[in-house]
C-alpha cells in the first residue's frame, strides 16, 4: 500500500534534481534515508490499536461535553477537598490523553481527497496543521491549573487578580472544543457501521437539543459566577446578578443540583421558542448575554425543526408510498364489487402487497448495488451473496470424461449471470411458471418455498437452469401474435409461500466456436 501511495503521488512528475542520475551519490542516499524517514513508523488508520484508541476518546468528549460545564458553572476548582482533587487528577488524565492523542494523529496515515492513504509524515503535519492542529492545541491548554494557581490563597483579591481570574475561568469554556474530535472519530467509523440515516438524524437532533440546553444552562452559571465576586463590595446585592434577585436571594447558596435544575428551567423553554419565566436580567452584561442566548437558541430553534420535519418525512417516504398503493387498490377493490363477490381473492391481494412492502428493500438495495458500484465491487458483492447456488449449478462445473481433468466455468461468466437477475416477489400457490411456458430465465430462491419438478426447494436453490442449454424465448410477429415452435418447459414450478425470487435470462450467449473450452459444454452444437 505504501509503493502503490508514492507511485500514485509521483506519477506524471519528473524526478526531483536530488533523485536524477546527475546528482552525486551521497545526496541520492541522503534523499532515500529521508524519504525512509518520513514514512517510518506512521501507522494503519484501521488497525485495532486505532479502533480501540477511538473508542477511549469518544468516551471521554462524552465526559467533556457533560462533565467539563457542570464544572465550570456549578463548582469550584479546588485541590484541598478530597472530591476537587479527585476531578482535578482526572481532568489532568483527560488532558494527557489529548496531547498523547496529538502526537498519534501526527503517526496516522490519512486519505486524501481521491482516496489514497498518505503515510509521508511531512504531508500528513501539512493536512493536520490546517485541518484541526490549532483547535487540537488550544483545547490542552493548562488553564484548570492557571486557574488554581491564581485563585489559591486570594481570599482578598485585587482589582487586577479579579480580571485576571475572570479571563481564566471564560478562557477554560475553550476545553469544549475538544467534542469537534468527534466529527472526525465519526468520519472514520461511518464506512465501518452499518447506519439508519433516517433514525441517526433524529437522533442527532435530540442530542443537539438536550447538549444545548445543558451548555447554556452551565453558561448562565458561569456568568454569575464571573459577576458574583462584584457583590462582597456592595451592601445592596439584589441588583447585583439574576441568581440574588431571584427569590430574594435564595438560590444563591443552594446546592448546585437546584442550581442546575433552575438553569435548564431557563435554557429549555428558550430554545424550544417558549417564555423562560421569572428569571431576569438585572446588569448589562446579562442583558448582553441573554440577548446573544436568544439569538443562538432562535438560530438551534430553526435547525432543529426543520431537520426533524424532514428526518420524520424521508423516514416516512416508503410508508407513504406503501400507503397509497393500498389506497388505490381498496379502492379498486371496492369499486369492482370484488369485496362481495371474491373476499378470499382481495385478502391474498392486500397480503401480497404487504409482503411486497415487507421484502421491498431487497431489491432496491441489489438494483443499486448494481448500478452504483465498480465492475470488481459487483463481482466481490455476487461472491459473497451467490457462491453457494453457483457451486452448485451442475453447469458449471465437472470432470472432462475423456481426459479425466476438472473443468469450471470461469468467475466472468458467473458475475454476468448474476448481475442480469433482478429481484422478485411471488405470493402462495402461484405457478411461477407452467409447462408450455418459452425456455427464457434462471431462477434462484432468496426466500421461501418452491414447488418444482416433484421436490420442495429452499432458500439458495436455483431452478429453471436449463435456460443454460436451451434458451428459447418466446417470438411474436408483427401484429403481437406469439409464434410457435420454441421449446417449452415441460414442467411446472408452484410457490409453496410468499417467495422472494432473483430472476433472469441467461447473459448473451457468444457461438459455441467462440468459447472458451471451459464453457464449450454449455452449449453444445
Amino acid at each position: 500500500q505504501r509503493s502503490s501511495t508514492q507511485t500514485l503521488r509521483h506519477k506524471g512528475k519528473p524526478p526531483a534534481w536530488y533523485e536524477s542520475p546527475k546528482a552525486p551519490g551521497w545526496v541520492r542516499q541522503l534523499a532515500e534515508n529521508a524519504r525512509e524517514w518520513d514514512m517510518k513508523g506512521v501507522m494503519h488508520e484501521d488497525t485495532p490499536f486505532s479502533r480501540r484508541w477511538d473508542i477511549l476518546t469518544s468516551i471521554l468528549l462524552v465526559f467533556v461535553a457533560i462533565v467539563t460545564p457542570f464544572e465550570l458553572g456549578f463548582l469550584e476548582t479546588r485541590v484541598d477537598t478530597s472530591g476537587g482533587l479527585s476531578l482535578f487528577v482526572v481532568n489532568r488524565l483527560i488532558d494527557l490523553v489529548f496531547t498523547v492523542d496529538i502526537f498519534l494523529q501526527l503517526s496516522t496515515c490519512y486519505r486524501d481527497k481521491m482516496g489514497v492513504r498518505i503515510f509521508s509524515r511531512w504531508r500528513i503535519l501539512k493536512n493536520y496543521a490546517r485541518t484541526w492542529m490549532f483547535l487540537d492545541l488550544v483545547s490542552i491548554l493548562p488553564l484548570d491549573t492557571v486557574d488554581v494557581i491564581i485563585s489559591k490563597g486570594n481570599e482578598s483579591r485585587g482589582d487586577s487578580s479579579l480580571k485576571a481570574i475572570r479571563v481564566v475561568r471564560l478562557l477554560r469554556l475553550m476545553k469544549l472544543l475538544r467534542v469537534l474530535r468527534g466529527m472526525r472519530i465519526f468520519a472514520r467509523w461511518e464506512a465501518r457501521l452499518a447506519l439508519d440515516y433516517g433514525m441517526l438524524t433524529l437522533q442527532k437532533f435530540f442530542l443537539i437539543l438536550l447538549v444545548a440546553a445543558h451548555w447554556l444552562a452551565c453558561v448562565l452559571m458561569v456568568m454569575h459566577k464571573l459577576l458574583a465576586p462584584d457583590c462582597e463590595m456592595e451592601a445592596d446585592t439584589s441588583e447585583c446578578t439574576f441568581l440574588f434577585a431571584y427569590q430574594d436571594g435564595a438560590m444563591v447558596h443552594a446546592t448546585p443540583a437546584r442550581k442546575y435544575s433552575l438553569a435548564m428551567y431557563f435554557a429549555l423553554p428558550l430554545l424550544m421558542g417558549t417564555t423562560f419565566g421569572d428569571i431576569a436580567p438585572v446588569r448589562d452584561e446579562e442583558r448582553t448575554f441573554m440577548i446573544f442566548s436568544h439569538l443562538c437558541a432562535g438560530f438551534i430553534n430553526a435547525y432543529l425543526v426543520g431537520g426533524v420535519v424532514s428526518a420524520i418525512s424521508s423516514l416516512n417516504a416508503r410508508n407513504q408510498g406503501f400507503y397509497r398503493s393500498m389506497d388505490i387498490l381498496n379502492q379498486f377493490l371496492r369499486e369492482k364489487r370484488l369485496t362481495a363477490k371474491n373476499p378470499k381473492l382481495c385478502e391474498r391481494l392486500r397480503s401480497y402487497y404487504l409482503f411486497r412492502h415487507g421484502e421491498g428493500d431487497d431489491a432496491t438495495g441489489w438494483t443499486d448495488i448494481v448500478t452504483h458500484t465498480s465492475h470488481e465491487m459487483q463481482g466481490e458483492v455476487v461472491n459473497e451473496l451467490h457462491s453457494e447456488w453457483l457451486s452448485r449449478m451442475s453447469y458449471f462445473h465437472g470432470v472432462d470424461k475423456t481426459t479425466g481433468r476438472k473443468w469450471q466455468v470461469d468467475n466472468e461468466f458467473k458475475l454476468e449471470i448474476a448481475l442480469t437477475m433482478k429481484i422478485e416477489m411471488v405470493a402462495p400457490m402461484e405457478r411461477i411458471f407452467k409447462e408450455d411456458s418459452p425456455i427464457d430465465k434462471l431462477f434462484v430462491i432468496q426466500r421461501g418455498l418452491v414447488g418444482c419438478r416433484g421436490r420442495v426447494l429452499h432458500e439458495g436453490d436455483a431452478f429453471g437452469d436449463d435456460v443454460l442449454i436451451h434458451y428459447s424465448p418466446a417470438e411474436h410477429d408483427a401484429l403481437g401474435r406469439e409464434i410457435t415452435g420454441f421449446r417449452r418447459r415441460g414442467y411446472r414450478a408452484t410457490a409453496l409461500a410468499h417467495v422472494v425470487l432473483m430472476v433472469g435470462p441467461p447473459p448473451s450467449q457468444p457461438r459455441p466456436d467462440t468459447l472458451n473450452p471451459k464453457r464449450r459444454l454449455l452449449f453444445p452444437d
